[in-house]
């Protein structure tokens, strides 16, 4: 963010849990080139409803070029055993890690579609990678490792 921020004439949007936070102060402070501004609008990547009504509001903005996508989160949710985890925890970690970028590709999809070269990047994680389970010792996450590979899906 902070690199494109100094690049002129670019409008970086950028989403946050809560606009009342503390550290929304040292985003606004970022230093921005001439004409470059940062507008945060909230999403919450657990509310499916949150990706539309942010790009609503975004009034000023008829196309978007690049967005990338790095909901995240597992907690302990995330280390539950496969044995033992619940699904109520792999549907909390999937509803983050997967659905949240989808109803946020969703939302966005039409001022991607307005961009000359529109650009989509999902973060994900080795975790995700279903034939190299064993070698990044990903069992060890499983509610995350599922929600990865659904992300994944998704993305390609």
């Amino acid at each position: 963010m902070e690199t494109f921020l100094l690049r002129p004439k670019h409008i970086i949007i950028a989403s946050v849990r809560d606009t009342a936070a503390d550290y929304v102060k040292e985003l606004e402070a970022l230093p921005k080139a001439d004409g470059s501004r940062l507008q945060l609008v909230k999403i919450e990547s657990s509310n499916s409803a949150d990706p539309a009504a942010a790009i609503k509001d975004l009034t000023d903005v008829d196309h978007i070029d690049v967005v990338v996508a790095n909901a995240g989160g597992a907690g302990e949710k995330g280390m539950i055993p496969l044995d033992v985890v619940s699904s109520e925890a792999v549907t909390d970690v999937f509803t983050v890690n997967a659905l949240g970028p989808l109803a946020l590709y969703q939302a966005v999809k039409p001022l991607l579609e307005k961009s000359q070269a529109p650009k989509w990047v999902s973060v994900s994680s080795a975790a995700g990678s279903i034939g190299r389970l064993e070698v990044h010792k990903a069992h060890i996450v499983p509610a995350y490792g599922i929600s990865k590979a659904g992300l994944n899906w998704i993305t390609t």
